[in-house]
């Protein structure tokens, strides 16, 4: 595998300090649960499991989507896109039907609705130049504003776009900004999380301030991913566990600003539904712009497209080649 394609160590330190950031999550929610602050039933468990079966199968399959493309049929890979998402609504419908509380599946299938709209306006304003020209890598500072504009836009709305369980709201702010930072860098993440985390705020709630702070911080933290490597989306895999990780970060900072019982209920009734929506959009959003990307490797290029094209690949191959010729030195 070329280096070229490997993980900035930056990145998998970001990783690795999600994940035992998340470990302390869940290690409060069992210590809560086993002190009777918290009762999870076998029916609460079966159903997180099946979510968790249904998202690791969903991303497997979605994650090998791409490689139709390779059999010249682009209506191959579409059919099949619908029929995942077929399988997945037929599994939701199914263990929703023979759940014993239908509650417990009911905010997964709420928050998917929300999910649908949100994704359905992104995949529309990937048909818009500017945005084509992000997901082509060949953008100019015009065209990231009118990006940030659009996801800020985007960003708003998925705040105010909620699902209400109890006294508590959900919604898929947080995935909306972690793809405006990988997908258009720190001048499309940045101003977003800052617009979106400050109307969080004015919406208010117990959880405004530390959902504004995981917002503000997954602005910053995406737009670094992006930057960290090679101004690139990561790979369906990666971004689908970054985001899992995330989902958690921000259910910790939550517990802990609400510290106690408290804390510990607003994230036993949030955690897996905006888990569950926050990875399965950034897995449809990654597969929308690489399906948009080969869809315009496809298209016949005139010849100075093609000479640009070539230049900027050339240009980043000498850029790595300096780079691990500088480290060569360094170790002599």
């Amino acid at each position: 595998m070329n280096r070229i394609n490997k993980l900035d160590n930056k990145i998998k330190a970001i990783f690795v300090i999600l994940l035992i950031l998340n470990v302390i999550l869940w290690i409060a929610l069992f210590t809560y649960s086993f002190n009777g602050n918290l009762k999870f039933t076998f029916s609460d468990l079966e159903g997180y499991a099946t979510i968790a079966s249904v998202l690791i199968i969903f991303g497997f399959i979605s994650s090998r989507l791409p490689k139709l493309r390779a059999l010249g049929d682009s209506a191959l890979y579409e059919i099949a896109y619908l029929l995942i998402m077929g399988l997945l609504s037929l599994c939701i419908s199914y263990f929703n039907s023979i759940a014993n509380d239908f509650l417990l599946l009911e905010p997964f299938i709420d928050m998917f609705m929300i999910l649908a709209i949100v994704l359905i306006i992104m995949i529309l304003t990937t048909k818009l130049k500017w945005m084509r020209a992000l997901i082509l890598r060949d953008y100019s500072r015009r065209d990231q504003i009118i990006c940030m504009v659009i996801f800020i836009i985007l960003g708003v709305f998925s705040t105010v776009a909620i699902i209400n369980y109890g006294n508590f709201s959900a919604n898929v702010r947080t995935m909306t900004i972690m793809i405006a930072g990988m997908f258009g860098g720190p001048i499309v993440g940045i101003p977003t999380a800052i617009v979106a985390g400050t109307a969080r705020l004015f919406v208010g709630g117990k959880t405004a301030v530390p959902c504004a702070i995981s917002t503000y911080i997954c602005g910053f933290l995406a737009s670094a991913i992006y930057l960290w490597n090679g101004k690139r989306f990561l790979r369906t895999h990666q971004a689908a566990i970054l985001m899992f990780l995330f989902v958690g970060v921000e259910m910790l900072i939550i517990f802990l600003m609400n510290f106690g019982t408290a804390g510990s209920k607003i994230v036993y009734v949030l955690y897996a539904p905006m888990a569950f929506a926050a990875v399965i959009g950034i897995i449809l959003f990654r597969l929308v712009i690489a399906e948009a990307r080969d869809d315009e490797s496809d298209e016949d290029a005139d010849p100075e497209t093609e000479i640009k094209e070539l230049k900027t690949s050339l240009k980043k191959y000498e850029e790595r080649i300096q780079e691990l010729e500088e480290k060569l030195n360094e170790g002599d």
